[in-house]
């Protein structure tokens, strides 16, 4: 399990020693002191490993003050997903590994491993054209209505971060299991900001033009195909409530600068399955140095169906 897994490596790294001693033969005391690391890591698997006790069914954090203690089990997956504000805007979270083929090496009886990359395809619908065949009239050949972007980790996105628990708010647990608990939580929600944080960096790059519903229009795009996601600029919460960015259903980021509307559905955010996980005692007051790093590459076949709103 999971969190049985953190809680032994959080308490493996607050004992741990950065030396090791050796006493060579015939010595009764060491003379040497060899450096060794006070890490410990462990990696956590997004698509099988899953937490209790923070979240509900939905994949939401239960909240002061109706905060409680909660038995549903849920996947990290599904966390990441329920709380990245591009995934409900309509983007594809996708959780993928680093895939690999083995080859044999000769007669030696070595392996050689190949990287294989998967792919992310857009499929839109073919465009029909009205054909004159009394005149002898020609189909004209339209572009591919399907688009394919490779899953290339070597272009992923690192990401990472890092905080220290010091002892005294160690102290403050009496059940160790709620401090994992809760450093597992904080991790798996800030995946689903870093993934928000890498799409919208990449669109906020690119040459996006004004919207208009004629632009959205032109794209074959439904009204229910549109959303925003704002940090305030262009737009507006109606008397109904709800925000709104030139007239879209939208949501505030604070990952981006401006706002973007467009198909989110027409974009994915890809998130290396396995994440990485490292404790490490640091300094003279014991303080726990905890470190996660995560690989994600975004995607976005057809620029053309997003823009910015003044």
């Amino acid at each position: 399990m999971l969190q049985e897994k953190i809680r032994n490596l959080m308490a493996e790294a607050t004992t741990a020693q950065a030396f090791r001693a050796h006493t060579p033969v015939g010595m009764q005391e060491p003379t040497v002191y060899i450096p060794t690391s006070a890490a410990r890591s462990a990696l956590m698997c997004l698509s099988t490993d899953s937490l209790t006790g923070l979240f509900d069914k939905d994949g939401r954090l239960r909240r002061t003050p109706n905060a409680a203690p909660s038995s549903d089990e849920i996947r990290l997956d599904s966390v990441v997903i329920a709380n990245s504000r591009v995934a409900n805007a309509g983007a594809h979270i996708v959780i993928y590994p680093e895939a690999t083929k083995a080859h044999a090496v000769g007669k030696t009886g070595q392996v050689a491993l190949e990287h294989v990359p998967g792919h992310v395809r857009s499929i839109e619908l073919a465009v029909f054209s009205t054909v004159d065949v009394e005149e002898g009239g020609t189909v004209p050949t339209t572009p591919l209505p399907i688009q394919s972007s490779a899953i290339d980790w070597n272009l992923g996105v690192a990401k990472a971060v890092r905080f220290e628990i010091s002892r005294s708010d160690r102290r403050k647990y009496s059940n160790p299991d709620e401090l994992c608990a809760q450093v597992l939580a904080t991790i798996t929600l800030g995946l689903a900001r870093a993934a928000d944080e890498v799409l919208l960096s990449a669109l906020s790059g690119m040459s996006l033009s004004p919207f208009t519903l004629g632009k959205a229009a032109a794209e074959g795009l439904m009204v229910g195909d549109l959303r925003a996601l704002t940090s305030g600029a262009g737009a507006a919460i109606a008397h109904d409530g709800v925000l709104r960015a030139s007239g879209v259903p939208a949501e505030l980021t604070a990952d981006m600068a401006g706002t973007i509307a467009g198909a989110f559905n027409r974009a994915s955010v890809v998130v290396k399955d396995d994440v990485t996980v490292m404790f490490e005692r640091i300094g003279n007051a014991g303080n726990l140095s905890v470190i996660a790093w995560a690989s994600m590459l975004p995607i976005v076949n057809d620029p053309n169906k997003f823009w910015i709103v003044a």
